[in-house]
């Protein structure tokens, strides 16, 4: 069987923290849900299963992953090239996973449907997408998402810069 206590999760050699929620969520005993996460730098980014009161002024789980992608995927017999690009999405819940002794942290996201550019270099999207599994080392930073119309999102991202023409 296994525990659950009330402090941040902190394995060795590790600076993230996941806090733990409530034993009922938990699915089994090598995974474990979690509602928040603590960088390094002290940065705590939530998950939507943490705004259990759909809260919108504490909306603080959506993110920018930096992941590596293939450039020639749609080439079966091309060299793989990888390169870093960014992806938009919402943190449902971090989960760890115990596999041979080892501790992995992951993240299960909703990711945001082709981003577009605006004017001025603003970023706005129509709609989510698919859902999928990152690791939490993955995560770059927290963004906004605020809605300005029906099916219509903006991008809140310090690191955007606008251009005024």
């Amino acid at each position: 069987m296994f525990q659950i206590n009330e402090h941040p999760f902190n394995p060795q050699n590790n600076e993230e923290k996941l806090y733990s929620l409530f034993k009922e969520h938990i699915p089994n005993n090598t995974i474990q849900k979690y509602g928040k996460l603590q960088t390094k730098f002290g940065v705590i980014i939530g998950s939507q299963f943490s705004n259990h009161k759909g809260d919108i002024f504490r909306n603080n789980y959506s993110i920018v992953a930096k992941l590596l992608i293939d450039k020639n995927a749609h080439y079966p017999r091309a060299p793989i090239e990888l390169k870093e690009q960014e992806f938009y999405g919402q943190v449902l819940f971090y989960f760890t996973h115990e596999h041979e002794s080892e501790i992995l942290k992951f993240a299960y996201v909703h990711w945001v449907r082709s981003p577009e550019v605006y004017v001025n270099n603003i970023r706005y999207f129509h709609s989510f997408g698919e859902m999928g599994v990152i690791n939490i080392t993955t995560i770059d930073r927290c963004v906004g998402f605020l809605k300005i119309a029906t099916n219509k999102y903006v991008i809140i991202d310090r690191e955007n810069q606008i251009t005024f023409k």
